[in-house]
């Protein structure tokens, strides 16, 4: 800024004679100035607190009386009521599971007369039992078995388009 134009703006300020010597700041000043602000203050009040802290005469030669004298001893109470509840109650459920199982013993065996057929189909159907045809057979050997699904004539042409519709992955998966 040239002083013609400080002039116009700030005559006081055109007026103040320039130094010739310059103010210089030590290297690195600004960057260390803040920690050390910090740290003077901090120890100002630190040693602040210091001094306004005083100890009454003879303070910890009294205060252990002071303090026993404030805590109130009560003797130790052990109820009989819980020590009952603590034994009785799990004896008093394991006599009733064992008064329970001694009263439902019903020894009832399960035979094949008692079960239902329907029950039976289902276990057979589910693949629980695994019966085949000649165990059918070496039971009921006065039964006939019919042979009728085996003879019927099934042509190649329709073995091999079923074979093509088919996911033959999942057929493969049945068995």
């Amino acid at each position: 800024m040239r002083k013609e134009d400080l002039h116009k703006i700030a005559p006081e300020l055109s007026n103040i004679p320039r130094d010739t010597t310059r103010f210089e700041l030590p290297e690195n000043y600004f960057d260390a100035f803040e920690d050390i602000v910090i740290a003077r203050l901090k120890a100002e009040i630190i040693q602040n607190d210091h001094e306004n802290v005083k100890l009454p005469e003879n303070y910890f030669d009294s205060i252990e009386a002071t303090v026993l004298t404030k805590i109130e001893t009560s003797p130790t109470i052990i109820s009989l009521r819980s020590r009952i509840v603590k034994f009785a109650v799990p004896i008093a459920i394991a006599a009733s599971l064992l008064l329970f199982f001694m009263l439902n013993d019903d020894s009832n065996t399960v035979t094949f007369d008692s079960l239902a057929l329907s029950e039976i189909e289902n276990w057979i159907d589910n693949g629980t039992i695994d019966i085949d045809a000649s165990s059918i057979a070496s039971i009921y050997p006065e039964i006939e078995l019919n042979n009728d699904y085996v003879s019927s004539s099934i042509s190649d042409n329709e073995v091999l388009e079923y074979l093509y519709e088919e996911d033959l992955e999942e057929i493969m998966n049945d068995n």
